[in-house]
């Protein structure tokens, strides 16, 4: 019986043990902003073999621009922490919600034009070769090649065949 017992909490914990080593991401690829992109090193910023001139004047414009999206990314935040608060009480303020949603659009839209701004600032410094090579990255996928993949919705951040048909 005392086998039977420890063969049986050794399975389990061999079960456990795959299904959490298979739970564990992946690491995400494709993205034009890789780790080292601060210094302008990153995967799609390597394909325009930039000179360390414009590496760092990029690198300058993107810390300019993280600057003043923190407030604003902070600012969003709050307002839907706020919503999630409103829409979950009670009798819930639609008045209230509507506003925060307007809010939080208008938020997204300013973020959405300092990256554009940023953008445009970024191609000034580009040559005419470069400039071909960086507008051809997709504007708000930042280069993930894998979005359109199909069966991989979100763009394979959930693994191969997330949301596939089923085959058969």
């Amino acid at each position: 019986m005392k086998k039977l017992a420890n063969l049986m909490m050794t399975m389990a914990l061999m079960a456990l043990t795959v299904n959490v080593a298979s739970a564990q991401p992946g690491q995400q690829k494709g993205y034009g902003y890789s780790p080292g992109s601060q210094t302008g090193k990153g995967l799609m910023w390597q394909r325009l073999n930039l000179t360390e001139e414009q590496q760092e004047k990029i690198a300058g414009l993107r810390l300019e621009m993280q600057k003043e999206l923190l407030p604003l990314r902070n600012q969003l935040g709050e307002k839907r922490a706020k919503m999630r608060t409103l829409a979950t009480t009670e009798n819930a303020d639609l008045k209230a919600l509507n506003r925060l949603i307007d809010e939080s659009k208008d938020l997204q839209a300013e973020m959405a034009k300092l990256r554009l701004a940023n953008r445009q600032q970024i191609r000034k410094l580009l040559t005419e070769e470069q400039r071909i090579m960086f507008d051809s990255r997709p504007l708000g996928l930042r280069g993930n090649k894998n979005f359109n993949r199909p069966g991989c919705r979100y763009g394979g951040r959930r693994g191969a065949g997330f949301n596939a048909p089923p085959k058969g």
